[in-house]
């Protein structure tokens, strides 16, 4: 008897590790660049035409008054956010990719902003080219490299003036909205 209760332990325990685990585990997604690190032009992806194409703004192309994007941005490939009906925005911290790379990533955090007080959620995700591709969550990237969050949200802050960082949640969240926005 004592032998069964003990598997059955054993196996209730297992599960539950399991499905923790799921959620944590370091899975990379598929990011597909609209605009790359280092660039002000703003650049987007035209779901009718399936093409990425130059922004524009009063018949203008659309250039950031700003400093430079300090990482690459793009969407998360097979996803919809709810807020804009837009795929699911990805902020790349690592080497620069060109306009239309695809590359996989893993999710570290997400930076919730309103922009035009609609919710527009980013996800930030770290490449295997950056020095800080050791890291694995939002804790460790505020411990190891204090300042790479403040710079992010700085920038997000003042890039444009309907834009704002509401507050910044962990990997576990960001897996979870991934999973949510994940076309079927």
């Amino acid at each position: 008897m004592k032998k069964i209760f003990l598997l059955i332990i054993i196996f209730i325990g297992c599960k539950e590790s399991k499905d923790k685990l799921d959620l944590i585990t370091i899975k990379e997604y598929s990011i597909l660049i609209e605009i790359p690190v280092g660039t002000n032009e703003k650049w987007e992806f035209n779901k009718i035409n399936n093409k990425i194409e130059r922004d524009s703004l009063n018949n203008l192309p659309r250039t950031i008054n700003y400093l430079n994007y300090p990482f690459n941005y793009g969407m998360i490939l097979n996803t919809n956010n709810s807020g804009d009906n837009d795929p699911l925005d990805a902020i790349v911290i690592g080497n620069r990719f060109e306009i239309g790379d695809t590359i996989q990533a893993k999710p570290i955090a997400i930076i919730n902003t309103l922009d035009k007080e609609k919710s527009d959620p980013k996800i930030l995700f770290i490449h295997s080219s950056s020095p800080l591709n050791q890291i694995s969550s939002k804790k460790e990237l505020k411990e190891k490299y204090p300042g790479v969050l403040k710079i992010i949200k700085i920038w997000l802050n003042n890039y444009k003036k309907e834009s704002e960082v509401i507050d910044i949640e962990g990997k576990k969240n960001a897996i979870k909205l991934i999973k949510k926005s994940t076309i079927k």
